[in-house]
């Protein structure tokens, strides 16, 4: 329902089976023709794995710039938080972290046809991916097995 620039919204999508899934929010849209997601706790599941959006968190849209604040989803002990602004200011960056990833759960996921197990942790920063991309970060993956076969563990620094 909706009313004066304000939609308060909820999905409720195939609730007899692995996949449901309840997502709600509410958009703002303001009168410099920006628009405001809040995301209010709720989940979601692919492939029969949920994850969950615990707390309330914020996507703005304004102008050519995005604004992420508080947005955290997670399962069990993995969580991917993202925070900070994505714009065409190179002073200005948004952070993802990832924690405790099940690269298996992931393989799962998104059905791909390799077998790979491990957990990945990483953390990233980008600024202006229009026309100056700058990014640095660092992964770790631990206990990494493709195809059944060990790689261990590894270190990324970018």
């Amino acid at each position: 329902m909706g009313t004066k620039g304000y939609l308060n919204s909820r999905l409720v999508y195939d609730t007899s089976s692995t996949n449901n899934s309840v997502l709600e929010w509410n958009t703002t849209i303001a009168n410099d023709n920006s628009l405001v997601f809040d995301l209010m706790p709720s989940f979601f599941s692919i492939n029969g794995i949920r994850w969950k959006i615990k707390e309330t968190s914020s996507i703005k849209m304004i102008s050519n710039a995005f604004y992420f604040e508080n947005f955290l989803i997670e399962r069990g002990r993995q969580n991917i938080k993202i925070s900070g602004v994505l714009s065409k200011n190179d002073s200005e960056k948004l952070t993802i972290n990832l924690e405790k990833i099940d690269l298996k759960e992931l393989s799962e996921l998104f059905k791909l046809d390799i077998d790979i197990a491990g957990e990945f942790t990483g953390h990233g920063d980008i600024s202006n991916p229009y026309s100056n991309i700058i990014y640095s970060g660092n992964a770790d993956i631990s206990n990494l097995f493709i195809m059944k076969n060990e790689v261990g563990n590894i270190s990324l620094q970018t």
